[in-house]
């Protein structure tokens, strides 16, 4: 009766939700929500032929979708959103907060745990969320949309690394309730095997005839940096999660997400590049000026947006895409240290894969870049 993931395999999810949607029509336990299948092939299963013919399919393409570079596999994760009339741009929210500070983090209280950090920590998210909710409401406002929260007032909104204690998730819950948006944001450190480990989870609200259920997505980070490891933090990347989302007449788009110094592996970047649309970086990083000439380098060598979403404390959060004019290259960027900053930015996920209507001008592919006809 329990076929999530994150049952069968806990919170990493390294199961794939392909997986799971085959056991429910195997299954088929009375009262369960066996119809509820995003996957075709599944749904038209009906002989042992079409099984096979099923599962023969999925393995072409685990094959492709893998990640010979790094040597991890990448997991698809289709996620339904709610129907947007006439829908073109991508609501993408980048929130950067002040706290956790880096201050706070020490080798004696590595995960955040301190009581009177956590109830500070927890009033500042709360806050910054309130914030968040409000600024969206206020965009609406302004582009005569309705605001009355039965439409999507975002579609994805990304907090960086270190910002979600694991006890403070409810908060974020409520906030991507109130937006009807996902959430990618990176969590405080969880212990893990006697060590601990650093993740980012997607917040994927699932909306079904019979209700908004929950999908939750564990990102590890494959590459603690030195002062991590000092904390006992060890490496931990299973897979590459990636996100498939599907609305208007384009689509379906995928986007997927690293962990600071995760981003600086090339191979990485070399894996990716052909196989989603948005590359989002959750970051805890000092080094502003490094980061910034790194997204403006990956988003033309993987050709598409790069979204880096850094703290407050240091700044340099930027979403960057390579088209023509340097003036629409970088959509947002904010400078500047101990800034709470929320931006919205509506990017256009098919830019760089639309072969007909263009609605900015483009740069050329970079070399041996094949873009897949079939987006699947």
């Amino acid at each position: 009766m329990m076929h999530s993931p994150e049952t069968l395999v806990g919170d990493y999810a390294t199961c794939s939700q392909w997986i799971t949607e085959l056991l429910m029509t195997c299954l088929q336990w009375p009262g369960f929500e066996s119809s509820y299948i995003l996957h075709e092939e599944i749904k038209n299963i009906e002989t042992l032929s079409d099984f096979k013919k099923a599962v023969k399919a999925r393995l072409e393409q685990v094959e492709h979708l893998y990640c010979t570079a790094t040597g991890i596999p990448a997991i698809v994760t289709k996620v339904k959103r709610p129907p947007v009339k006439d829908k073109r741009s991508f609501r993408l929210v980048t929130v950067q907060p002040i706290m956790p500070r880096t201050s706070q983090i020490t080798p004696s209280d590595p995960a955040l745990n301190n009581d009177k950090d956590k109830i500070i920590n927890r009033d500042h998210l709360a806050r910054v969320c309130q914030l968040t909710y409000k600024t969206l409401l206020a965009k609406a406002k302004a582009e005569n949309l309705d605001p009355s929260g039965k439409a999507p007032t975002s579609d994805l909104i990304v907090f960086p690394e270190f910002a979600v204690h694991p006890d403070d998730q409810d908060i974020i819950k409520r906030l991507a309730d109130k937006t009807k948006s996902m959430v990618f944001a990176g969590l405080c450190l969880l212990e893990k095997g006697g060590s601990y480990v650093n993740v980012a989870r997607w917040f994927l609200p699932d909306f079904r005839d019979t209700g908004r259920q929950w999908t939750t997505k564990d990102q590890g980070k494959g590459y603690p940096t030195d002062s991590e490891k000092k904390l006992g933090v060890v490496g931990l990347r299973p897979c590459q999660h990636i996100i498939e989302i599907d609305y208007g007449d384009e689509g379906p788009y995928r986007l997927t997400g690293a962990i600071c110094y995760d981003s600086t592996d090339l191979a990485l970047a070399s894996d990716l590049k052909e196989k989603t649309d948005l590359f989002i970086i959750v970051a805890h990083n000092r080094d502003v000026r490094t980061f910034d000439t790194m997204a403006s380098a990956l988003h033309y060598h993987m050709y598409q947006h790069v979204a880096v979403v850094n703290k407050g404390e240091f700044g340099g959060t930027t979403i960057q895409a390579p088209f023509k004019e340097q003036y629409d290259r970088i959509i947002s960027h904010v400078h500047g240290n101990d800034q709470i900053s929320i931006n919205i930015a509506d990017i256009d996920l098919g830019a760089f894969k639309r072969n007909s209507l263009t609605y900015k001008g483009v740069k050329g592919k970079p070399a041996n870049f094949k873009l897949a006809e079939d987006h699947q």
